[in-house]
């Protein structure tokens, strides 16, 4: 088991090449090429943690509509708590709560986008988990476990999909990890400690799909989610502070090192939330390139609802605004407020987006203008299982 350090106790040596490495321009500092968009995703997987259920659609190709293929109800009673897929789209990965815990993992029609469990599945019985991440080669499945403080390793058979019979690497950390992210080129693994405001980086083996625990850092507030831009040059971190409009704060991650620093300015420009009045974000979702970001906003402001999607700019420095388009919500009860539970995915060729309503038990389909990033509702809302649950889209 590592040891987890603070950055203040990081070597004067480490913390002065890197900003040497900074200021000199050098691969510690200089982002990734923007990504390019990739096709429109084939396949929408909403998973329930309602109903136990994961309810299969078809996206149509130019106009991104939905058609359902099928809903799967999980055995032994579980509920679905988190989903994953893996990069080619191959294997779909499900958290399962209730019962007797477990990971399921089901193989991907290529063709028709029906789901089949793999030999073997459900994997890891007798233990819940609640997050699941994929590395950026498809090879292992990290295995967020908040009630029991661990991260767990799996191998991911490139064939079958099957998991390895026990973890790679079990990490106990004595605290109750949340909100993880991966960095888009698989380095480094994010996540927060459940319980207080704080971040940590734990650097990840490619080869061995190991990871070691390295800096935290403190957050203003107890995490509510992580997010990173496209290149993978920046961490966003939504808080929970109730009644609090600034809970958005920012972090520029060193390449090199994975190390985030707050970016002076944070939480953003005034204009972000005098744009946004009351504005508290759930979480930010990034098109394809990075140009521009889109921040749900939370339920819970004095028992208000979500006032659905705002679109706001990435500036160079990472910051969002001043300027901002929206909120774009699903078909509402009342002008711009949509369920409590709601749920964002921008499919890979940014083309089109996808809004959940746990108050309608629906899915609306938006159709992206990729000058400007707004939203713009196609046909009508989709039906889905009940309550709140996690999306997936495979290429």
């Amino acid at each position: 088991m590592g040891r987890w350090i603070s950055i203040r106790s990081w070597p004067a040596s480490l913390l002065a090449a890197s900003l040497l490495a900074s200021s000199c321009g050098g691969p510690a500092s200089s982002p990734s090429p923007a990504p390019t968009p990739g096709a429109v995703g084939r396949f929408l997987y909403f998973a329930s943690a309602a109903t136990g259920s994961i309810a299969s659609f078809r996206i149509e190709g130019s106009t991104g509509a939905l058609s359902p293929i099928e809903e799967r109800v999980l055995t032994g009673g579980a509920r679905a708590l988190g989903s994953v897929a893996d990069p080619p789209g191959r294997f779909l990965f499900v958290a399962r709560s209730g019962g007797r815990g477990g990971i399921d993992v089901f193989s991907i029609d290529r063709v028709s986008g029906a789901l089949q469990s793999v030999a073997g599945s459900p994997f890891d019985l007798d233990h819940q988990s609640d997050y699941l991440t994929v590395d950026s080669g498809g090879r292992f499945l990290l295995s967020t476990r908040t009630f029991n403080f661990l991260i767990d390793t799996f191998a991911i058979d490139a064939q079958t999909g099957g998991l390895s019979g026990s973890a790679v690497q079990r990490l106990d950390l004595s605290i109750a990890p949340t909100a993880p992210v991966l960095r888009p080129d698989g380095r480094f693994f994010y996540f927060a400690r459940g319980d207080i405001g704080e971040v940590r980086v734990a650097a990840l083996d490619p080869a061995s799909g190991r990871l070691t625990p390295g800096a935290f850092v403190t957050a203003p507030d107890i995490v509510r989610s992580l997010s990173m831009d496209p290149r993978g040059s920046f961490l966003y971190v939504a808080t929970a502070t109730p009644f609090s409009s600034d809970t958005l704060f920012l972090y520029r991650v060193d390449t090199a090192t994975g190390l985030p620093t707050r970016v002076p300015g944070s939480p953003f420009a005034s204009g972000f939330d005098a744009a946004a009045s009351n504005f508290r974000p759930d979480r930010v979702t990034f098109d394809p390139t990075g140009r521009f970001a889109y921040v749900l906003d939370r339920a819970g402001r004095t028992g208000a609802r979500s006032r659905g999607v705002f679109v706001f700019p990435v500036l160079s420095s990472g910051l969002l605004g001043p300027t901002f388009i929206g909120p774009f919500s699903t078909p509402p009860t009342e002008p711009f407020l949509i369920g409590d539970n709601a749920a964002l995915a921008l499919d890979p060729s940014g083309r089109f987006a996808y809004l959940t309503d746990a108050t309608s038990n629906s899915i609306s389909t938006f159709a992206v203008d990729a000058v400007t990033g707004s939203m713009t509702r196609v046909g009508l809302p989709t039906p889905l299982p009940s309550g709140f649950g996690t999306m997936v889209i495979a290429p």
